[in-house]
């Protein structure tokens, strides 16, 4: 989440950039107007803006976000979302035999639409098509949607396993945890890991 948000700021200052410093003359004038280039001549402004703006129009330039501000935000997220899954249907899924088991990772909350058709603003934790997954323990995982508040437990195959651990690989950043090399090393190789790029949540658009 942290990273997310750290992205998505950065591409909001880009999408700012983009739109502030959109022409020479534009900019020109912003920056004529601006006591910090009072003592600029004209010639050497209007070069600094020309080169603002060819530097806005390619994204040749990283922009930092502060980490202790995304903390922040990222908690005031959690907590404007909490409400909305406190009262969602929650399903318990457990192993059904000690021999599979779940693994989690450094990004673990899978989040995916029940609708087929997804809204074009995309789907977010409070979206009321949602479906989320994170796992709890090697032996279980903690499913989430709709708006019901019931609450139950079942036991999975296989087959369902296997599939939620890929899920839950596929979204890691950095990091796959699981009971064993083996089984780790199986998802890493079925997902294609060495050749992915961890990708954040959401984006600006």
């Amino acid at each position: 989440m942290v990273k997310s948000l750290q992205h998505i700021n950065g591409e909001m200052v880009r999408h700012t950039a983009r739109a502030l410093f959109a022409d020479e003359e534009t900019t020109y004038q912003h920056m004529r107007s601006s006591d910090r280039y009072a003592h600029e001549s004209d010639e050497a402004l209007r070069e600094l803006a020309q080169d603002v703006v060819e530097t806005t129009k390619s994204d040749a330039y990283e922009v930092n976000t502060n980490e202790k501000w995304a903390v922040g935000m990222a908690i005031r997220v959690a907590l404007a979302a909490a409400p909305s899954m406190a009262g969602r249907d929650w399903r318990v899924v457990h192993r059904a035999s000690e021999k599979q088991s779940f693994i989690t990772c450094d990004a673990p909350v899978y989040l995916t639409s029940r609708d087929p058709r997804p809204s074009v603003y995309g789907t977010g934790y409070a979206s009321p098509e949602a479906f989320m997954s994170f796992p709890l323990h090697q032996s279980c995982v903690l499913e989430m949607w709709g708006d019901g508040g019931s609450l139950s437990h079942v036991e999975v195959d296989r087959d369902y396993i296997r599939m939620a651990n890929t899920h839950f690989a596929k979204r890691c950043q950095r990091f796959v945890v699981g009971r064993d090399e083996a089984l780790v090393k199986s998802l890493a190789d079925e997902v294609g890991l060495a050749k992915s790029k961890w990708r954040p949540k959401f984006k600006a658009g």
